[in-house]
């Protein structure tokens, strides 16, 4: 739940902000920092989401594939 909350929050925060700077990136700016800026203005923040949820997942698999691998001791104290 926190991650969905923060996700939400955060796509708000950005959405909010663009009408806060100018249309165009700033041609001073590097330009993988103006690419960027542009990838993330024309996303509705469901990619990332999406990436982080999958993060998340992936990341529970391989803790909990460690764990059935381990020891019985670090199965009964860990998995609790």
């Amino acid at each position: 739940m926190p991650f969905t909350l923060g996700a939400v929050l955060e796509q708000q925060e950005h959405t909010a902000a663009l009408t806060d700077r100018p249309a165009a990136p700033d041609e001073n700016l590097p330009p993988l920092l103006r690419e960027a800026l542009q990838i993330m203005d024309s996303d509705d923040g469901e990619q990332a989401f999406l990436h982080g949820l999958e993060s998340l997942i992936r990341g529970f698999e391989v803790q909990l594939t460690a764990l059935l691998q381990g020891s019985a001791w670090e199965r009964e104290n860990i998995l609790r």
